[in-house]
């Protein structure tokens, strides 16, 4: 239960004049509170708990959210550019057009989240947990997500061009129409994932496993995918042109309904 009011918090952010702090409210639990539309820029709210709260619209942008808790709590269209939070619970929140570009969330955990339309442009997000998140349409451009798990997450039409990526396991994605090109997937676990019309164009995915995906349709010109595992993936259509599959292990059968232009091969 939260241990302040909204009034009372409202009153606590008059008092803040100075425009390089904000608030100091680490370690307060303010569960459950509507805070819809609060101006909570550089605030302090490291071990913070906010689940379950109304934060649509609230400015959070350069936010010290150290392990702080946003379970189910509603951040739908709010602000945490550059905000700091390693370590953060944002499980089960709604996150549908946050702007988030810039931020670092190291290890946060962003299972089960709906974030339509986010926007974590050149976010650290490594080790972040986005299992069975709806990303769909998300924008994770230059992101930094090595050793990150999206593991049956949805990113359809998701944004992930030149996306660090290396280490990270997205088994069983959705990731249709997705654009990944330049994105870095070394030894990425993409197992299973669906990726008709998906776009590879210039990524590394060398040693990366993509046994059982769908990958009709899928662009990857120029991509590296050395040492690549492809076995039992789908790949009608799939555009290999000036692709480089060197020791990479696929179905012949299956890559050859695939157009492989001056892929290199062996």
């Amino acid at each position: 239960m939260a241990e302040i009011t909204r009034r009372e918090l409202i009153l606590i952010l008059s008092g803040v004049t100075h425009p390089e702090h904000g608030a100091r409210l680490a370690g307060v639990d303010l569960s459950g509170l509507n805070l819809t539309g609060l101006n909570l820029h550089r605030a302090d709210l490291r071990r913070a708990d906010l689940s379950g709260c109304q934060m649509a619209r609230v400015d959070l942008s350069a936010a010290l959210l150290d392990d702080v808790i946003l379970r189910g709590a509603d951040l739908s269209d709010a602000s945490l550019v550059g905000a700091q939070g390693p370590n953060a619970d944002f499980s089960e929140a709604r996150l549908d057009r946050l702007q988030a570009q810039g931020a670092a969330f190291t290890a946060a955990e962003f299972i089960g989240v709906i974030g339509q339309g986010a926007d974590f442009t050149e976010a650290r997000l490594a080790m972040a947990d986005f299992q069975g998140a709806d990303l769909t349409k998300a924008r994770l451009v230059r992101a930094r997500l090595s050793r990150a798990v999206f593991a049956s997450a949805t990113l359809t039409d998701a944004l992930l061009t030149q996306a660090e990526l290396t280490d990270a396991n997205a088994e069983g994605a959705r990731l249709g129409r997705a654009d990944c090109t330049g994105a870095h997937l070394q030894r990425a676990a993409l197992s299973n994932i669906t990726a008709s019309w998906a776009k590879f164009r210039e990524a590394n995915l060398s040693e990366s496993v993509l046994g059982g995906a769908d990958l009709q349709q899928v662009d990857f010109r120029r991509a590296l995918l050395r040492g690549a595992d492809l076995r039992g993936a789908q790949m009608s259509g799939a555009d290999f042109s000036g692709a480089i599959l060197r020791e990479a292990h696929y179905d012949v059968e299956a890559l050859g309904k695939a157009l492989l232009g001056d892929a290199r091969l062996g």
